[in-house]
């Protein structure tokens, strides 16, 4: 009998960045989500997932 390799056993760590960039996609404050994850600062979430932030998008940048 073989032992699971690393690969195919699950890897609960890969939940909370899935967690914050929905959480992030649906809307929620940078400020909640950062609170939930435990995080230091907002600024410090937004380092890893501010691409999932909708208005982080190239439409900003277009605002007049």
């Amino acid at each position: 009998m073989s032992h699971p390799t690393r690969l195919e056993q699950p890897q609960f760590h890969v939940l909370r960045p899935t967690y914050a960039s929905m959480m992030l996609e649906a809307g929620e404050s940078a400020v909640t989500l950062a609170r939930w994850l435990g995080r230091s600062s907002p600024t410090v979430t937004l380092g890893y997932y501010a691409h999932f932030v909708p208005e982080a998008g190239s439409n900003g940048a277009h605002r007049h």
